[in-house]
């Protein structure tokens, strides 16, 4: 993975983490949904960083 798809990757987590911190601010969805969300990607996210450092 090269820098350039990996800054939209990243882009592309911003984006949808936004959406869903405001869904679940209005009660769209369930606060339990987005703490979950929020550990897997920044478990993706690190892993992605561990992957683009090592290589």
């Amino acid at each position: 993975m090269n820098f350039e798809t990996h800054w939209k990757f990243i882009e592309a987590i911003t984006i949808i983490s936004v959406l869903i911190l405001f869904a679940s601010m209005f009660g769209l969805v369930p606060v339990t949904a987005v703490t979950v969300y929020a550990l897997v990607m920044m478990l993706i996210y690190g892993l992605l960083n561990v992957v683009s450092i090592s290589h």
